[in-house]
């Protein structure tokens, strides 16, 4: 899967294996045998790649079909005084945010 993923990202990117192998520093020749499956780059190299071509890894190795997806962000329905209170508390050192949890739990036991 990985020699398919390389030769679709670098045509999609409009490279021949002649500028993309100058373009990441390699023989033309060593990018025509990852894409032909005869050789596979080390892990760095590998990981040059996903990085060159802003992909994760597991999407270059066929793992994924997801090319770089986009992390999930909670939503959380908070009023005025909730969000003012989260936007404080993100000042705070560590010590003093475990002061506060501590006393929000003590407030929610107190229920």
């Amino acid at each position: 899967m990985f020699q398919v993923r390389l030769k679709l990202l670098r045509e999609s990117a409009g490279y021949s294996q002649y500028s993309f192998a100058s373009e990441i520093g390699v023989a033309q020749s060593t990018v025509g045998m990852w894409e032909s499956g005869r050789r596979e780059p080390d892990h760095k190299t590998t990981q040059k790649l996903a990085d060159f071509f802003d992909v994760t890894l597991d999407y270059l190795l066929g793992k994924s079909d997801t090319p770089n997806p986009q992390p999930v962000t909670p939503t959380y329905n908070l009023d005025e005084v909730e969000y003012g209170m989260i936007n404080k508390i993100g000042k705070l050192n560590k010590r003093d945010k475990a002061l506060i949890s501590s006393m929000v739990d003590q407030l929610l036991s107190d229920e």
